[in-house]
């Protein structure tokens, strides 16, 4: 066992696969404790103070160097070390004579291993001093009474330009497996901690690392305080979306938003809708209260003429959603979000990324966390609803979380449960889920597991005031109750084969079923008995390899190339009876022959993607992209899209601008079913066998503004030309005999602005945007309602959200928060239904129905208050002015304003 040790603490210190496959250290075997046989690395000043350092953060011993010795004894061995690193090492040369003799081959070393190993089982440890001289000297010896003596660290962590507590820091003591995690009043405690010296790190997202010295005497506790400045630049944040390998912020030639984990806590949402709504530039994400699954999202005005449901493309840890509109995430087990807008995503994201793409990535734990981080919530407020008989509904909310960590491994798992009272008839809602995450390291290799399960309950709601319609079908309760689940579940494989090439491959599979039934005969007319039984399922299965490459071209210009294949299988089936007598076992449909349809699509893409950089300053990028999809009707063969663009970053003092400009082309298939033709009399939909993908091009150009850590801004002109949009057009006189075509486009132009701005206690931020999509074109034979030259149905001009935080005190937070969507048109099926039920007058055509929506917006309100160290009061209140807008469509009821009140626990 003892010739495996050294090859043990080699790892720790940084030795690569190789140079350990080929390591051998000839010495006898004893049984000696491992931490007692290696050198300890000490960092000397001129006065002979002597500070332990780490390793593997000390820029001398963590240089990677190439080393080949056979036999040599410990000073050639030394000598060897001199001449790769330029240091010079001072010793007693018949100190070491009886030293072991070393072989090691190893083409990626650092400094630290290649010492360990020639020093292994000398008892000595080497002091750093100036000027690269490095003294080996023997063993310090630590005091018998030291080593049984434990003090203990404790400080609180601040924002360095507002004074306030930073929560979820996490303090270690650099080179041990101690530390702590800040509270909500940015307080921490390190028990146990030995007598010594040592370093302390201070991290958190968003914010710079900094280090502190500590002498632990044990008699006295140790005050240790950290003043955190924000990250030096947010054009230095790494993001992945749009580019796959992770990459600096700066480089990418398009905008991008990043929602934090921090930014959601404050906005206590519910839903992934009302997170995009608040933080995202010109998205519209419309909030179906009574629909909680519905994630639909679209920005930039309108890609799509069929739906007025969004059309971004959503993963979830890498795993492709199967239907973007019905794929709901826990906010509490969301670590960021990444939103790229715009096709030019469309080279890495491919088919249906013609909106742009919403990456959301889960709690994995970090690997600094030295104790598991655990967090419970539990809450209970009161819906204020609009209609008369449901006012005072109860809101329960429990949630809950535990996250972990080592040197090479994390994880985080957790779950939650909302039930909503009934605010409206019918308007009861539950909602609970699970997920889990775990990530390990191993040298090269890096494995991520994702996995959720999110179900919910909700009956059929619609408006109350549909009862007025006269129409029977709104006549009595629906008596009708659906539950969807959400599962998805993946796993990502990073092999970095060199420093240069990365390989990865990520698998999984992403589920939506809804089951519906009727729990018994409505009776809006005296045959209506029979019970409505229905079924929805979509299943993704999806694969995706890439490889990237990092080559120094010369000095000052690199390059990185990214290539890659993905695939997905895709199987939407739907089925359906209005004649059931039963709703459980075997069904029996007297009145009326069941249905079932199934549609599979698979897809298949191919891409590449470049970015030159000259002196880190300019960043030029190129792509391209084949797709292949079982959807694309017989003319249309392979559809070839591409991306260019470019980015310049210049630095000024405290300011840095990005000026940045790209252009990129998309596709989306038809959505199922769509190509096929049907009978429902009196109506028939031909099949359209020729039927293509709607596809979306354009350009955007702007720039970015970092005010040093006080202040940003974005600013961004797109203009995107959608064509080739599907919609239904009268393939005969009648009016009864339809199909689906490519016979529409829209042009969308607009701006984007968004800012962030800390001063003082305050931390504000902010994006509007502006969205003209005017109709340009429409088929010969196309009969609806849209008109060229107007604007496209359920799209606002206007759109935007805001968030103030304060923190006046050490244990208080206060955040207020607005999303607002401007005017818009759409149906107004009140007034539609009213004249088919007679109660109300008809227009000559349904665009008669066209009504225009007012603006609205929808405030929140939350509090946060540190009762003791582990535990939090709080308050939220959302659409806290009571705003009671209908959200596109007057189909479906208003939510009026919801306070919650609860407790947090977090140790």
């Amino acid at each position: 066992m003892s010739r495996l040790r050294p090859q043990i603490l080699c790892l720790i210190l940084g030795m690569s696969s190789a140079a350990r496959a080929q390591t051998l250290l000839s010495t006898p075997a004893h049984p000696v404790m491992l931490a007692d046989r290696g050198p300890v690395f000490y960092a000397v000043s001129a006065g002979g103070h002597a500070d332990r350092l780490d390793a593997a953060h000390t820029a001398g011993l963590a240089r990677r160097i190439a080393l080949r010795l056979d036999d040599a004894s410990v000073p050639d061995a030394l000598r060897a070390i001199e001449e790769k690193t330029g240091l010079r090492f001072a010793f007693d040369r018949a100190a070491l004579a009886s030293a072991a003799t070393v072989t090691l081959h190893a083409d990626d070393i650092t400094v630290a291993a290649a010492l360990t190993q020639v020093l292994f089982d000398a008892n000595v440890d080497v002091d750093l001093g100036s000027a690269g001289l490095a003294s080996i000297r023997l063993r310090r010896a630590v005091p018998q009474a030291a080593q049984q003596q434990t003090g203990t660290i404790e400080g609180r962590v601040t924002d360095s330009s507002t004074a306030a507590p930073i929560r979820y820091a996490t303090i270690l003591i650099v080179g041990t497996k101690h530390g702590a995690t800040t509270g909500d009043n940015g307080e921490y405690r390190i028990l146990n901690v030995r007598v010594g010296t040592y370093t302390l790190v201070a991290r958190v997202i968003g914010y710079a690392p900094t280090r502190k010295t500590v002498n632990v005497s044990g008699d006295q506790p140790i005050t240790a305080h950290f003043s955190l400045a924000k990250a030096p630049n947010e054009l230095q944040r790494i993001v992945t979306v749009g580019t796959v390998a992770p990459t600096e912020q700066k480089a990418i030639p398009t905008p991008i938003t990043v929602v934090s984990d921090s930014a959601i806590t404050d906005q206590q949402p519910w839903s992934l809708t009302q997170i995009i709504q608040q933080n995202v530039p010109t998205a519209v994400a419309i909030t179906y209260f009574t629909n909680p699954q519905s994630s639909g999202v679209s920005t930039r005005g309108a890609s799509t003429l069929i739906t007025p449901n969004g059309v971004m493309k959503i993963y979830i840890d890498g795993i492709e959603a199967a239907d973007q509109n019905n794929a709901p995430v826990d906010p509490n087990s969301i670590e960021h979000i990444e939103v790229i807008r715009g096709p030019e995503a469309a080279t890495i994201y491919g088919s249906d990324a013609i909106d742009g793409v919403i990456e959301i990535f889960t709690k994995h734990g970090a690997t600094t966390l030295t104790h598991p981080d655990i967090n419970a919530q539990t809450g209970l407020g009161l819906i204020q609803s609009a209609y008369p008989g449901y006012r005072g509904a109860l809101r329960q909310d429990v949630n809950g979380s535990v996250e972990g960590g080592s040197s090479t491994a994390s994880y985080g798992v957790g779950g939650s449960y909302t039930h909503n009272g009934p605010w409206t008839p019918e308007g009861q809602s539950a909602l609970a889920g699970a997920w889990g995450a775990f990530h390990a390291t191993q040298g090269s290799l890096s494995l991520d597991f994702t996995g959720r399960y999110y179900e919910t309950h909700s009956p059929e709601a619609v408006n109350p005031a549909l009862i007025e319609t006269g129409l029977s079908y709104f006549a009595g309760p629906f008596y009708h109750e659906w539950d969807t689940r959400n599962q998805t579940f993946g796993a990502h494989l990073l092999y970095t084969t060199t420093k240069w090439w990365q390989q990865s491959l990520t698998i999984g599979v992403d589920r939506v079923s809804a089951d519906g039934r009727q729990t018994q005969p409505r009776f809006t007319t005296p045959a209506d008995t029979f019970l409505l039984v229905e079924g929805q399922e979509e299943v993704k299965n999806s694969i995706a390899y890439n490889s990237s490459f990092n080559i120094a071209i010369q000095r000052n210009l690199s390059a990185t190339l990214v290539t890659g294949v993905d695939h997905y299988e895709r199987l939407t089936t739907i089925g359906a009876t209005t004649g059931a007598t039963s709703t459980t076992g075997a069904l029996s449909s007297p009145g009326g022959a069941p249905s079932l349809t199934r549609d599979p699509q698979n897809n298949t893409g191919y891409f590449a993607q470049g970015t030159m950089a000259w002196h880190d300053q300019l960043f030029v990028t190129l792509g391209v992209r084949a797709e292949q999809n079982s959807s694309f009707g017989a003319a249309v063969g392979t559809p070839v899209s591409q991306r260019l663009g470019a980015s310049f970053v210049q630095n000024a003092g405290a300011t840095t601008l990005k000026m940045r400009a790209s252009f990129g082309e998309a596709i989306a298939p038809p959505a199922p079913f769509l190509a096929d033709g049907s009978i429902t009399p009196p109506f028939t939909q031909l099949a359209n066998p020729l039927l293509g993908p709607q596809r979306q091009r354009g350009w955007d150009a702007g720039a970015d503004w970092v005010i040093g850590r006080a202040a940003t801004l974005s600013a961004t002109y797109y203009d995107q030309d959608a064509s080739d949009l599907i919609e239904v057009v009268n393939a005969d006189s009648t009016g009864l005999v339809t199909q689906n075509q490519n016979v529409g486009r829209v042009r969308n132009i607009g701006a984007e602005l968004e800012g962030t701005l800390n001063v003082g206690r305050f931390e504000f931020r902010g994006q509007y945007g502006y969205t003209q999509a005017r109709i340009g074109a429409l088929g010969s034979s196309y009969t609806g309602d849209l008109r060229v030259g107007e604007q496209a149905f359920a799209t606002p001009y206007n759109s935007g959200g805001a968030s103030v935080a304060a923190s006046p005190f050490a244990t208080t937070r206060f955040v207020v928060g607005v999303s607002y969507v401007g005017a818009m048109i759409n149906y107004d099926y009140a007034a539609e239904f009213s004249c088919f039920g007679g109660a109300g007058p008809c227009a000559a055509s349904t665009r008669g129905y066209l009504a225009r929506y007012p603006a609205f917006a929808r405030v929140n309100i939350s509090v946060t208050q540190q009762l003791w160290r582990a535990i939090s009061a709080y308050l939220s209140i959302d659409n806290a002015t009571n705003t009671n807008a209908f959200q596109a469509t007057n189909l479906f009821p208003i939510e009026g304003r919801v306070t919650m009140v609860g407790l947090r626990f977090r140790y």
